[in-house]
């Protein structure tokens, strides 16, 4: 399997668990899906595993691409950061 389609596959699978929070409830149906639905601890170690692949890969990337994915994996950690605030704030309103 190419380098890169490797990377795009585990980013995919970090979205996946990502995508588990629905948008189509109410507020605070979503509130509570975000804390009973989504294993934030799933989320960071499959954003720990990419980054280490990339890094152990660095040198097979075109320099060019891996800035590119850098910036979608830090997106991918902000965005668990967020959501895991977000579940606190959740589980605190219960």
């Amino acid at each position: 399997m190419e380098l890169e389609e490797k990377t795009d596959q585990m980013i995919d699978g970090a979205l996946k668990i990502l995508m588990k929070y629905d948008l189509k409830v109410s507020k605070t149906k979503r509130h509570k899906n975000l804390a009973d639905k989504i294993d934030m601890g799933d989320a960071v170690d499959k954003i720990i595993e990419i980054r280490q692949f990339m890094l152990t890969n660095r040198s097979e990337y075109n320099q060019d691409k891996f800035k590119i994915y850098c910036n979608y994996v830090d997106l991918l950690a902000n965005l668990c950061d967020d959501m895991n605030n977000m579940k606190y704030y959740a589980m605190a309103r219960e």
